[in-house]
């Protein structure tokens, strides 16, 4: 718990990446007023850094800065309290707020119907889920003078009721609910801050597995591919192996097959040799007989 009674002021703070910072050991936390001119802004923002009482007209800043120190003395909570008229003009603090607080005063009744346009500007504008929003009614002690009334406060609760804002009503005069307001907003804040740490922290840690994991499947699906390519490439080897060994036999057998034909020719002119001498053979020895014969006796 932090000490509210305990508190310093006029730290000069700025956050330039996120909206929600820890400055040695200190968190800080970005408060905005919003709400038409004149319902008690700076009046509120004052009281949430000083603890009483000063009348509007004496403000000149739109800035105010609080240090709450935890009762355990390890850390404090350093609150930047801002209060926005022109929503255009002050986009910077709008999107670094963790807390909004929608200002009107119970005595003007316009106030409290200009509400729903600065919560649709915010939603358009913001889309966390940990930022914490309320409704404030301010000047209870100027109860004479009341023009907001239930049926007003009703209708704006109907209205912005899938919003689930908190709503609160209290006077900067007696104190009544100023402080109760403020811790109750940081508390909510402080809570839904942590969760949504944690939830990133386990989105991270789920992140990184499936990172990891996907790569993995990629260095095992590159593998198998490896593997396959591999496969395919000594096959195909192997096809090209057996191509060249028949090729090499085929020039082999045409190598063999005129040699072949040398013999036959060769064969068949032996054959005919020996045949025609034969043939010579016989003839000359049917000459030599003949020869050797006695002459044929001639009849008379």
């Amino acid at each position: 718990m932090f000490d509210f009674s305990s508190s310093s002021s006029n730290h000069n703070l700025t956050n330039n990446n996120n909206n929600n910072i820890t400055i040695n050991n200190s968190t800080v936390l970005h408060i905005t007023l919003i709400g038409s001119p004149n319902c008690g802004k700076h009046t509120l923002a004052y009281y949430f850094v000083n603890g009483y009482f000063v009348s509007e007209m004496s403000f000149n800043t739109e800035t105010f800065n609080k240090t709450l120190v935890h009762k355990s003395k390890e850390k404090s909570l350093m609150l930047q309290i801002n209060v926005i008229d022109d929503l255009d003009k002050n986009m910077n603090h709008l999107i670094m707020s963790d807390i909004i607080l929608f200002i009107y005063d119970v005595t003007d009744i316009y106030s409290i119907e200009v509400i729903p346009n600065y919560i649709k500007f915010i939603n358009n504008l913001i889309h966390r889920k940990d930022l914490q929003c309320c409704i404030v009614g301010t000047k209870t002690d100027l109860e004479e003078k009341r023009t907001v009334g239930q049926k007003q406060v009703d209708f704006l609760k109907e209205t912005l009721q899938n919003h689930h804002m908190p709503f609160y009503e209290c006077s900067c005069v007696t104190g009544d609910n100023v402080n109760q307001i403020l811790e109750e907003m940081i508390q909510k804040s402080l809570k839904s801050i942590r969760n949504s740490h944690s939830q990133s922290h386990t989105s991270s840690s789920t992140s990184s597995l499936s990172q990891k994991f996907k790569r993995l499947s990629k260095r095992m699906s590159l593998n198998l591919h490896a593997t396959s390519h591999a496969e395919t490439e000594n096959n195909s080897l192997e096809m090209f192996r057996n191509q060249l060994e028949n090729k090499r036999r085929e020039e082999e057998e045409k190598k063999k097959q005129p040699t072949t034909l040398t013999n036959q020719n060769n064969n068949t002119n032996v054959n005919n040799n020996t045949s025609s001498d034969s043939k010579f053979s016989l003839f000359n020895w049917i000459k030599k007989r003949s020869q050797s014969l006695p002459a044929p006796v001639q009849k008379k």
